[in-house]
């Protein structure tokens, strides 16, 4: 029996955040979750993790980073997060766009059908390992970076208002070697371009 349970979880502390940025976000790294929502998934990891180390199943969990794109005209309607804000107010159903800082934070994408390629091959892995975890992320890019991509693809304005930069690590971006050696897995569609313009299509 095999169970997956997604999410990615923000790190903080400056010597983590630093270790981050030269290296990027292992799956060994100490968790230190920034919300309830990172706590939850950590939480439901430790369930997995004990149960597995019982033999009664066993799991993996994939920790997804920013997902973004689309599949069949159905994309993220999410508008906390920065690719769908960003497209929003390119549609003219926002006036601007707010934005923590200089936009010079860095986070991971990936596109969505990348993300369910990972589901299916952790599925079939035939691993004997009772529980796995791994990083599924693609694509390091700015806030800046979105924002004039989001521009160029829809050839419209996306007004930025800038707000005080807020205590977040400045690079979030996922260490994938794992995954990519044990279970074959790369990033077919998760060009930022490529992320966007799906994601514009769908909106």
């Amino acid at each position: 029996m095999r169970v997956l349970v997604t999410g990615a979880y923000g790190f903080v502390g400056t010597a983590v955040v630093r270790r981050l940025a030269d290296a990027g976000q292992g799956e060994d790294t100490a968790p230190a979750p920034g919300n309830p929502y990172g706590v939850s998934k950590l939480a439901a990891e430790d369930v997995l993790r004990a149960r597995a180390e019982t033999g009664a199943v066993r799991a993996v969990s994939l920790r997804c980073f920013n997902i973004a794109g689309a599949v069949q005209g159905v994309g993220d309607a999410d508008g906390t997060r920065i690719i769908p804000k960003a497209l929003a107010v390119a549609a003219g159903r926002f006036p601007h766009l707010e934005m923590n800082g200089d936009g010079t934070a860095v986070r991971d994408f990936v596109h969505v059908d990348d993300v369910a390629r990972a589901y299916l091959l952790a599925l079939e892995s035939t691993t004997d390992v009772p529980y796995r975890v791994y990083n599924v992320g693609a694509t390091p890019a700015s806030m800046r970076e979105v924002v004039a991509t989001v521009e160029r693809i829809t050839a419209r304005p996306v007004p930025v208002v800038r707000r005080p930069p807020q205590p977040e690590p400045p690079r979030l971006v996922a260490d994938i070697a794992r995954i990519t050696n044990e279970l074959g897995w790369k990033a077919e569609r998760s060009d930022l371009a490529t992320m966007i313009r799906d994601a514009w299509t769908a909106a």
